[in-house]
């Protein structure tokens, strides 16, 4: 079974987050998988739309035992033990849900999508997504399953920390980047103009843009104003 932990930074592009999202739900469902959603109420509606788009056809709702849909900010208060995030109480939540539903896959697999640790990044609460990043993590070494997070960090924006997002990427296995060709395009023309090279090979094009800031943080500014510039839309 998947170990995978996806983490998507889609800035204020909520479409992209939506196009990803909904295709990792629809590859789920396809393939037989329990599927867990853990959202809002306009997200899931947005989710559900592109997936009937996707798919041609309505997604099973919620009368099937293998799709779960939670409350994004109901479920991640339920988390809370006298004002802190608390470990027990997230297994008992979260952690009885996933079991219960990997029961009843035909797969013996689960997905999930949670947008709980992003929530809880925008609110400030940095600390507090890196500790539910790891509750999550707990849960994957105890019941394998593959997840997908989603953070509304501009990874163009001149105000990108890259030392505040460090944490965040050492508790995922994966980036997923929307429109990853032609960002990546963008990056390599930008690169090719400031440095006259392009951009190493890279799994997708917003894992350049942390390589890029990491290793070329001199040229870091330029290039990424000038990907921008290129780019068909919002990273």
């Amino acid at each position: 079974m998947s170990h995978r932990h996806l983490v998507q930074f889609y800035g204020a592009d909520q479409n992209a987050l939506i196009r990803e999202v909904a295709t990792y739900i629809a590859d789920g469902v396809d393939a037989g998988e329990a599927v867990i959603v853990v959202t809002d109420r306009e997200r899931r509606d947005a989710f559900f739309r592109e997936l009937d788009h996707l798919r041609g056809e309505a997604v099973p709702g919620s009368e099937d035992a293998r799709l779960v849909v939670l409350d994004s900010d109901t479920t991640l208060e339920s988390l809370y033990v006298q004002g802190s995030l608390n470990a027990n109480r997230f297994d008992q939540v979260i952690g009885n849900a996933v079991r219960k539903i990997a029961s009843r896959s035909r797969s013996h697999r689960v997905r999930a999508y949670g947008d709980m640790v992003g929530t809880l990044w925008d609110r400030g609460d940095r600390a507090g997504a890196i500790e539910l990043e790891r509750y999550w993590n707990d849960l994957q070494a105890q019941v394998p399953f593959e997840l997908y997070c989603g953070y509304a960090i501009d990874v163009f924006g001149d105000e990108f920390d890259a030392a505040a997002i460090a944490p965040v990427l050492s508790e995922h296995s994966d980036v997923v980047s929307g429109g990853s060709c032609e960002l990546h395009s963008a990056l390599d023309y930008a690169m090719y103009e400031t440095l006259g090279r392009t951009c190493p090979e890279m799994p997708d094009a917003q894992a350049a843009i942390l390589w890029i800031r990491s290793n070329l943080p001199e040229h870091a500014l330029e290039i990424l104003q000038r990907a921008r510039q290129y780019a068909p839309g919002p990273a």
